[in-house]
């Protein structure tokens, strides 16, 4: 998958490099993991591996929160919380 990073601010841009470099170390079945970072020119692409689900994003708006009902405690709670984030990130 390929994600791209378009006209930021500097600080923007180092804060995104930090992230991506820290995402590179780490080894997890749960995270997706990245393969490349193209930062010559604008924009800024990242090629991270495929996910069936597609990105954070994608799941999140496939797992409606009336889909979630079966899930219960703090996981329900941390999805809810999470797709808030997402739907107020648009």
């Amino acid at each position: 998958m390929l994600f791209f990073l378009h006209s930021v601010t500097m600080l923007r841009r180092l804060a995104f490099y930090r992230e991506v470099e820290v995402m590179v170390g780490l080894r997890d079945a749960n995270i997706v993991r990245v393969f490349g970072l193209c930062s010559r020119d604008d924009p800024i692409a990242v090629v991270v591996e495929y996910s069936e689900l597609g990105d954070l994003h994608q799941f999140l708006q496939a797992s409606a929160p009336d889909q979630l009902t079966a899930v219960v405690g703090s996981t329900f709670r941390t999805l809810r919380f999470a797709c808030q984030l997402m739907q107020s990130a648009q």
